[in-house]
């Protein structure tokens, strides 16, 4: 009998070998923490359901992120509508 940290080892080997990655999911970092299971995946890509399909296939757990200048622009450009409101409303 194997045992079932082993037997998880070889199965995740076995799936991983065949996956195929699509043309739109750039691996940026894959890290494991060390001393224990599982670890990190850093991906750039453009289409969630892609990623989601991923997550499907693995046991993992995404969270959403974007580059810190695509974020303040959008910041700023929301700021910017929510106090354009504002302004509307006083005149």
């Amino acid at each position: 009998m194997v045992a079932p940290g082993r037997y998880a080892q070889k199965r995740t080997r076995e799936v991983f070998g065949q996956w195929k990655k699509p043309d739109n999911f750039k691996i940026e970092a894959f890290v494991v923490r060390v001393g224990e299971w599982g670890g990190r995946l850093l991906v750039d890509c453009d289409d969630p359901l892609t990623v989601h399909k991923f997550c499907s296939t693995y046991p993992l757990r995404t969270t959403g992120a974007s580059a810190v200048e695509d974020a303040v622009r959008v910041e700023l450009e929301a700021i910017d509508w929510r106090d354009s409101l504002n302004e509307q409303v006083a005149k």
